[in-house]
């Protein structure tokens, strides 16, 4: 039998038992038992429109995700919303769209090259998605004290693994920056991307 351990003190019962009433009924791995990976590198963001943005690799220390296994994920140009998070709870602490940036960039990444077919030797599937953003989001909250939290951690995963994350995962579309003409640099969002181990 499937059990959660979400209970912010900050959210009603009730707005707890609506969220997870959407997602699906199990988490896919408890905070306890994830192993936390290492972020290097700098993320640089550029505003493109309300609440969009553009990650734009630092030539000269981009940022990459080395997993617990030792494989590296480093993402290429990519145009990111930080967490899909309703607007009803971003003003809940821990529920940000930034609060975990490093996870929803790694996130955000691994549809991009699923959706756009980026010739990698090992295509992701669905459940890296769900893995990689959940040992993504462990890290972040192990280096920072102020935002662990593993109820959220369940939920944030839980939602990740819901029937909704699968079916976009099978019919959303690659994403040409063709919505954002003026700027000039989602030109490189089909440049060559590292290989994924």
């Amino acid at each position: 039998m499937c059990r959660s351990t979400f209970a912010p003190p900050v959210v009603s019962s009730f707005l707890v038992a609506i969220l997870v009433a959407g997602l699906s009924a199990c988490v896919p791995a408890r905070y306890e038992a994830v192993e936390p990976g290492t972020f290097h590198g700098t993320i640089d963001l550029r505003w493109v429109d309300s609440d969009i943005f553009v990650y734009i690799p630092n030539p000269d220390d981009p940022f990459r995700f080395e997993r617990s296994d030792g494989s590296v994920i480093e993402p290429g140009v990519l145009i990111t919303d930080g967490g899909s998070t309703p607007r009803v709870l971003r003003a809940f602490p821990h529920l940000s769209p930034w609060a975990y940036a490093p996870a929803y960039l790694l996130h955000d990444y691994v549809f991009r090259a699923h959706h756009c077919q980026f010739p990698l030797e090992r295509p992701f599937t669905f459940e890296d998605s769900v893995q990689i953003t959940g040992e993504a989001l462990r890290t972040h909250m192990e280096a920072n004290p102020e935002l662990r939290h593993p109820g959220v951690y369940e939920l944030i995963v839980t939602s990740l693994n819901s029937a909704a994350a699968r079916v976009y995962w099978h019919t959303g579309t690659c994403d040409t920056g063709d919505d954002y003409p003026a700027i000039s640099v989602l030109a490189q969002l089909d440049s060559p991307v590292p290989p994924h181990p």
